[in-house]
């Protein structure tokens, strides 16, 4: 974070998480530890020489960190309810809609990372370098750590809707593997590594036309990841 912020992107970055936090809390539940880590690596790596650039930086997620805490005085208005550790908390893994209790979820993430993984393994060292790549992945981790960690209790135990944080990291991590392929394509990597990819990044598309299809035709949202048994 050398330089002086841009004030109106900074605004408006700042504005764009808001909003996406007001449509699904999730995003910011994972981008703001990620956010957190990265400024105290730059405050170490900098000694401070960037104080002002990552307090204000910091500052971004206030507007959507406090949307939460209204969103969860709604949600959370039980006494029996909150989120806390899932080892805390004795529940029905058959009943569980998504995580690592439910096969089609496990099977549907699985494929879902052919392309990132081939992009990771062929693509690596030019991945690595990329800053966008490299944060998306480590805040799709935390994303994960917190669905495996966390659960709601309560009523909405069985909603699982902690994995809603992973499935959309995920997208943000997905769309960088596409950035890099593409930017390794026009750099003319080895051919026969561009070639896997592009063959991964098709089985995801037809993966998700059939996913749209199948939604078209008035399926659950939770049935169609048993797309796998189509191939």
């Amino acid at each position: 974070m050398r330089g002086r912020l841009d004030l109106h992107s900074y605004a408006v970055y700042t504005v764009l998480l808001t909003v996406a936090t007001s449509f699904k809390a999730n995003l910011i539940f994972a981008f703001a530890p990620a956010l957190l880590v990265l400024l105290i690596s730059d405050f170490m790596r900098s000694r401070a020489k960037n104080l002002k650039n990552e307090i204000l930086m910091g500052c971004s997620v206030f507007p959507g960190v406090a949307l939460c805490f209204v969103q969860a005085k709604v949600l959370f208005a039980a006494e029996d309810s909150g989120i806390r550790l899932i080892f805390t908390v004795p529940f029905d893994h058959h009943r569980m809609l998504w995580g690592p209790f439910n096969e089609a979820g496990v099977l549907g993430l699985a494929r879902s990372f052919v392309f990132a993984a081939a992009v990771g393994l062929l693509l690596g060292r030019a991945a690595w370098k990329s800053f966008r790549y490299r944060f998306s992945l480590f805040t799709f981790g935390v994303s994960m750590a917190e669905a495996l960690l966390l659960v709601e209790s309560g009523e909405r135990l069985y909603h699982a809707n902690l994995w809603w944080g992973p499935f959309i990291c995920f997208w943000a991590f997905w769309l960088e593997s596409v950035s890099v392929f593409l930017a390794q394509c026009r750099a003319k990597a080895p051919r026969w590594r561009l070639a896997l990819c592009g063959l991964a990044l098709v089985w995801h598309l037809a993966s998700g036309i059939c996913f749209l299809v199948m939604l078209l035709c008035g399926v659950s949202y939770n049935v169609p990841i048993l797309t796998y048994n189509l191939w």
